[in-house]
């Protein structure tokens, strides 16, 4: 589902969000990426791993990702992944 943002009555600034994304401490939403979203994407990348694969191993204490992953995750794994509420 694509989601569309713009200011003008006509639509003419009208353009397409890339995703939405949560900061680090939570509060505040976006539609560029934080430092911490670019972060997260490369650690998954790089160790061929789902979000749910790394919320698993953070689960069982098994994670190579840094501190401030795994806590991003933890704090924000529910607002990632709305479907496993």
């Amino acid at each position: 589902m694509a989601f569309y943002t713009g200011k003008s009555k006509d639509g003419s600034d009208m353009r397409e969000v890339r995703g939405m994304y949560i900061s680090q401490n939570g509060s505040q939403w976006s539609s560029e990426p934080y430092p911490i979203n670019n972060t997260l994407d490369l650690h998954l990348h790089q160790n061929n791993l789902s979000l749910k694969q790394e919320y698993q191993l953070i689960l069982s204490k098994t994670s190579k990702a840094s501190a401030a992953i795994r806590k991003y995750i933890l704090d924000n794994y529910n607002a990632l992944n709305p479907q496993n509420i």
